[in-house]
């Protein structure tokens, strides 16, 4: 029976996450929200946020968009970048 109940707990839980403050981030009043998984969309996001705890102000902002996205890329590019960094972190001359 405490099994089961357990188990209906699990299925009512929209979002699971984690909010991660460092020393810097309580000085600044930053920091992130990790939402680890979800069932509203995409898993793994980072939120960048305000959180001024002292007058219990706390804003999300959208996460950071990034430059080049490898989804843009064709295959043949995505093929002539990894050889590329292949060579970089190799040590390997330009063929």
């Amino acid at each position: 029976m405490t099994l089961l109940l357990r188990f209906q707990e699990l299925l009512f839980v929209i979002w699971s996450g984690c909010l991660s403050r460092t020393l810097d981030d309580k000085r600044n009043n930053t920091g992130r929200l990790l939402i680890a998984k979800s069932r509203l969309g995409p898993d793994g996001i980072v939120l960048p946020m305000f959180m001024d705890l002292a007058s219990i102000d706390i804003k999300i902002y959208e996460p950071k968009v990034k430059t080049q996205d490898d989804d843009d890329l064709s295959a043949a590019e995505k093929l002539k970048l990894l050889k590329e960094k292949y060579r970089h972190f190799s040590g390997e001359k330009n063929k």
